[in-house]
Parts: C-alpha cells; sequence; structure tokens
C-alpha cells in the first residue's frame, strides 16, 4: 500500500531494495523502477520484506540529508537559517542522529549532489558526512521511504512530517538552491 500511495501521491518512482538494506540490488536500478501503483502493489505482495526507495530523478525530487545535527545546526546558525524551520517540510528519520527532509525539483532547475563533509575531532585522517543534497545528476541516486527498516537500527524509517497529498512535495527553499 506504500509503494502504491508514493506512486499515485506523489509521482515517485520506486526502487525495491533487498530486506534491511539501503542499496538496490541491480546495477542498472535506475531502469527498472516502479511507476505503477498496481504493479507496485503486486511486487510487494509478493516482497513483504523489502525495502523501497524513491529514484530522485524520475521522481523529479531531491533531499537534505542531515547525518550530523549539532554541526548542521552550527553552520545554520552562522548563516542565519533556521534549521528547525525545515521540519516542516516532509521530513524522514531513518536513524536518531539525522534526518532527510524531500523536495520537488523545480521545473527548469537540474539540481547537482553536493555533501558536506568535516574532519573527525579525534586527529584521525577521516571525515564525516555533516550533510548531503541529494539530487540525481550524472549518478541516479535515491532514498529510502518508510516503512522500510534501516539497515544499522533494525527500526522502521518514520515520517516526521508526512507529506499531504493534496500540496505535493514542496520545492526547496531558496537558500538550499543557493548551496
Amino acid at each position: 500500500d506504500y509503494a502504491a500511495s508514493y506512486i499515485r501521491q506523489f509521482g515517485m518512482a520506486i526502487v525495491p531494495l533487498p530486506p534491511k538494506t539501503k542499496r538496490p540490488l541491480a546495477e542498472n536500478w535506475g531502469n527498472e523502477v516502479i511507476t505503477d501503483p498496481d504493479q507496485a502493489r503486486a511486487y510487494y505482495e509478493l516482497h513483504p520484506d523489502w525495502n523501497m526507495g524513491a529514484a530522485l530523478g524520475p521522481s523529479r525530487l531531491c533531499s537534505f540529508d542531515v547525518d550530523d545535527i549539532d554541526a548542521t545546526r552550527l553552520i545554520f546558525e552562522e548563516f542565519g537559517w533556521d534549521l528547525d524551520a525545515l521540519l516542516h517540510y516532509p521530513t524522514i528519520q531513518g536513524s536518531p542522529g539525522g534526518f532527510r527532509v524531500m523536495f520537488r525539483v523545480p521545473d527548469g532547475i537540474n539540481l547537482q549532489y553536493h555533501a558536506l563533509t568535516w574532519p573527525k575531532q579525534d586527529n584521525s585522517r577521516g571525515r564525516f558526512t555533516v550533510w548531503e543534497i541529494r539530487a540525481a545528476d550524472t549518478q541516479q541516486r535515491q532514498d529510502v521511504l518508510p516503512p522500510s527498516i534501516h539497515p544499522d537500527t533494525q527500526a522502521p524509517y518514520v515520517w516526521l512530517t508526512k507529506p499531504v497529498a493534496a500540496d505535493g512535495l514542496p520545492p526547496p527553499p531558496d537558500f538550499l538552491l543557493q548551496m
């Protein structure tokens, strides 16, 4: 029902994901999306434990994926942006340390994928992701949708703020488009 609803109400192209994973199996998964609600329902009746994602390119979607809330809040405060205001947009949470805000890509705009990483504070050579602006550019991308099961927490992804079908998914705020 979820997959069929996402297609019918929001025009999402659904990507089947193996149980408790975030990544598609097929290399050409971007060409094997489900765009028909009846086909989605039939697929998930045969594979009830499989996760699902929204193919960002075919769905004309993008997302602001916050992996580190404290670091993101620090940056937003520096620029005078309100991080909590983003939670009024359709927002998904997979793990407690972050969230992902979903948007419709405005017509006539091609968004690029961007990630902000910072050095780890433990003096190692590693870096951690603060946030990603997730969009399909030269590479297809997908975002996991509720009620898929997160591979690390083994808990379902949930909507912190559900999208309203009558409104559709909103475009990103201007400051995100400028980033």
